[in-house]
């Protein structure tokens, strides 16, 4: 332990002694503008330094170059015999150890500052500290920080900290660090006078995708919610995507979603930027940003190596703070319980439910199996309808319906949707399943979701596909014609009629459906015949008519193929059907489960 230099005779009086301060590169270079003789340096042993303690005063400078005996120590403190310096090494003084622990002291609070006003709205303002605690804070350090030097306390260095400071940090002693640990805990009482449902959301975030805001360096960074806090309301602790963690207010969070025109930051150097292309971002989370330090060029970056000024988000982000529809999508699902434990492991998924008819009570099943999806966070669907425009157009009398290819779109009520599935307890041939297996949407097994569900986790879909169904005519089962990397990409959904993987035996043909019951009515739909037409446009058809009577129709000969609905009404129109290709129902769903076209019907 390096020895203290005789204290003031003030100093004394004031029932303090001289403490001295850690060696380290900054501190050695002020030292050295001290002076570096050794000269100088014995001098100072004999002479008295003066306190840089605000209430002490200076002696004059004639009094300085006269010895002087040890002071007398104050009432009721013993005497402290401080034993001399060795010559090569220089005493330090208070203004430089002063100097040293505001220097640690005013690190701490830089990074404090930057928060902002809701941050400090939240944790309260700090308590003064008192000349007792501040005086025992310093007398501890002189003690342990010439015995030990240490990382920055509560959290380990990461690429972030070292962008926040390039001064080397070194741990305050035992009573600097519960002072600062003071600091930076939440009051409890603030806790409580914190305004009624600012800050609780009434549905569950744990295991979104954020930004999230890291108060050291006052920005933003991507991350995951891991959960909530018990103690604290309406905070929540991160996994940011560098393995740091923290506590931040649902306030100081937004939707991990980049836009073009975005300003950012590189993470690593700070060099701005601006998002040029999200057309990856759904799926590997990497942007195109454009860089101009100069010449402008281009980079593909993940979202991990990008940062957002805190200024940016409250100017620009204001429409990707969290809110409920960010949890759970608009339709027939609802907000999950604030206090429901379990993630959203169906967030932005959809699903639409059919039964083969040998199912039992399918109504209560259904009820139940949408309740665990909207806890879960997923959107239960009505029909295919619902998803996509099939409504069609009548003609101006009324007596026939058709639908063109480039008239399916995506609703806009569900273009937030990832992905889609069809949940079934075996194949069938009800227009749900043989729509989905038309789209290419996989159908899955039912028992998926139970085992999601129980594990908290979205399970892999694959390996639970059921078959396409059994074909007659191939004499076995078939497997569906669906993208394994289904979801990854908003492309799947968007442009669900390009599916290029999905069986597309009517692609490219302009198909006539002929029979009463093959004409959709209007907010009528009882009749599943209704639906062939539509099943067969999802085939890959550009074009389908449906249509009463075939008078209505027009050339038959323009057709590809008539579908009929039995063989009776093949015979009663043979003469005007003439030249035509006509099939029947039975044998489009065999051609949509063989995923290909088979002989046909009627020769």
């Amino acid at each position: 332990m390096m020895a203290k230099p005789p204290a003031s005779k003030d100093s004394a009086a004031a029932g303090e002694s001289t403490p001295i301060a850690s060696s380290s590169k900054g501190k050695g270079r002020a030292l050295g503008r001290q002076g570096d003789s050794a000269h100088k340096i014995q001098r100072r042993k004999t002479e008295v330094v003066p306190s840089s303690h605000p209430h002490e005063e200076c002696e004059p400078p004639s009094t300085r170059k006269k010895a002087r005996a040890a002071p007398t120590p104050a009432k009721g403190k013993k005497r402290k015999v401080t034993p001399p310096a060795p010559a090569e090494t220089p005493s330090r003084t208070r203004s430089l150890r002063s100097a040293a622990t505001g220097s640690t002291r005013k690190n701490y609070y830089e990074s404090s500052e930057n928060e902002n006003d809701d941050d400090k709205e939240e944790l309260g303002d700090l308590p003064p500290l008192s000349d007792s605690d501040d005086n025992d804070a310093r007398t501890e350090q002189e003690e342990d920080e010439e015995e030990m030097e240490v990382d920055e306390p509560s959290v380990r260095a990461t690429r972030k900290r070292k962008r926040a400071s390039s001064v080397p940090f070194k741990k305050p002693s035992k009573a600097a660090s519960k002072l600062i640990k003071q600091e930076s805990e939440t009051p409890e009482p603030r806790a409580k006078r914190r305004k009624s449902g600012s800050l609780t959301p009434s549905f569950d975030i744990v295991g979104m995708r954020v930004f999230a805001l890291w108060r050291l360096t006052n920005s933003f960074y991507s991350g995951t919610v891991r959960s909530a806090c018990p103690n604290l309301a309406g905070r929540y602790n991160i996994l940011f995507d560098d393995t740091d963690t923290d506590t931040v207010a649902i306030t100081k969070l937004r939707r991990c979603e980049l836009r073009v025109g975005d300003n950012v930051q590189l993470a690593k150097n700070n060099q701005q930027a601006v998002v040029v292309d999200v057309s990856r971002f759904a799926t590997e989370e990497v942007v195109t940003i454009e860089i101009d330090d100069g010449t402008k060029h281009r980079v593909d970056m993940h979202v991990k190596g990008l940062m957002i000024a805190s200024r940016t988000i409250t100017t620009d982000w204001k429409d990707r703070m969290l809110c409920a529809e960010d949890t759970v999508l608009e339709g027939s699902s609802v907000p999950p319980s604030s206090s429901q434990s379990g993630k959203l492991i169906f967030h932005r998924t959809a699903f639409v439910l059919s039964f083969s008819p040998g199912f039992h009570n399918v109504d209560a099943k259904k009820g139940s199996l949408a309740s665990s999806i909207k806890k879960c966070g997923g959107t239960v669907l009505d029909d295919w309808a619902s998803l996509f425009t099939l409504d069609g157009h009548y003609t101006t009398t009324g007596k026939k319906w058709h639908i063109r290819k480039e008239d399916v779109k995506l609703s806009s009520k569900y273009d937030k949707l990832s992905k889609v599935f069809l949940l079934s307890d075996e194949p069938n041939h009800k227009p749900r399943f043989l729509i989905a297996l038309a789209l290419g949407i996989p159908c899955l097994n039912v028992q998926w979701l139970h085992y999601s569900t129980e594990a908290n986790e979205a399970k892999d879909w694959r390996p639970y596909l059921l078959p396409a169904g059994t074909s007659e005519k191939l004499d076995g089962r078939v497997s569906q014609m669906v993208d394994l990397d289904w979801g990854e990409s908003p492309r799947h959904l968007s442009d669900i009629m390009q599916n290029l993987v999905a069986a597309k035996p009517f692609a490219g043909k302009k198909i006539l459906c002929l029979s009463p019951d093959f004409v959709p009515r209007k907010n009528d739909n009882s009749n599943p015949l209704q639906m062939i037409p539509r099943i067969v446009l999802c085939m890959g058809a550009n074009q389908v008519d449906a249509v009463s009577d075939v008078k209505q129709a027009g050339k038959v000969s323009e057709y590809d193929y008539v579908v009929l609905k039995d063989e009776e009404l093949h015979r009663r129109h043979n003469a005007s059907l003439k030249g035509a290709t006509c099939v029947g129902k039975d044998w489009v769903k065999e051609c949509l489960v063989a995923s290909r076209l088979l002989p046909l019907d009627y020769d």
